[in-house]
């Protein structure tokens, strides 16, 4: 595991590879799981994807999710095999799913990898509206504006040095691995104050 500090939040990464290390950590996160701070009823998981660029499949490689202050990058090109456990938490309609675009990220995960998931809340609309406005009042709170910030800087484009990182690696750099779950931790954030039903 890997601790994680950004910007006063700290947070434990899992990084893993195995499908035993998968269905322990999701088990969990499921007992820990909670609908505080929401506004949607249901518990909150920030949910993120890399593709491997440096194969021609450009498959889904690395799988994050973040709820609360645990966060796990899950290695879908270096498992064993894909455990049931990871099958039944994405698909669980009482979980909410939050992402950037998720309907793409979720498309991805059925096509390379046969995962299924619960239909997903898109915070894509926001990246346009991180300041204040009368659809998002939430961004007008004082105590909200440092989140919209962050928001506005995990949803632009990838530093270029990212971009072109080989996430397909079984070891992943401490550089991918922040920011990887950097992304995942505030879009569990911002999903937890801001989704919006599609």
């Amino acid at each position: 595991m890997a601790e994680v500090k950004f910007e006063g939040l700290n947070f434990t990464t899992t990084v893993a590879d195995s499908s035993l290390l998968v269905s322990s950590f999701l088990n969990e996160l499921r007992s820990s799981l909670s609908v505080e701070n929401t506004y949607i009823g249901r518990p909150v998981v920030g949910l993120h994807i890399e593709s491997d660029t440096y194969s021609t499949k450009d498959m889904v490689a690395t799988l994050q999710l973040c709820h609360g202050s645990r966060c796990i990058i899950i290695q879908l090109l270096h498992l064993d095999s894909i455990p049931q456990s990871l099958k039944t938490f994405l698909a669980d309609p009482e979980i909410c799913l939050v992402g950037i675009c998720i309907n793409d990220d979720i498309a991805k995960l059925r096509n390379d990898h046969g995962l299924e998931c619960a239909t997903g809340l898109d915070l894509a609309p926001l990246r346009d509206e991180v300041y204040p406005s009368p659809r998002y009042s939430l961004f007008n709170k004082p105590e909200n504006l440092e989140l919209a910030r962050e928001f506005a800087a995990v949803s632009a484009p990838r530093p270029r040095n990212l971009s072109s990182s080989d996430w397909g690696a079984r070891s992943l750099t401490l550089e991918q691995i922040k920011y990887s779950s950097m992304t995942a931790k505030f879009l569990f954030m911002s999903g937890s104050l801001f989704a919006i039903e599609n």
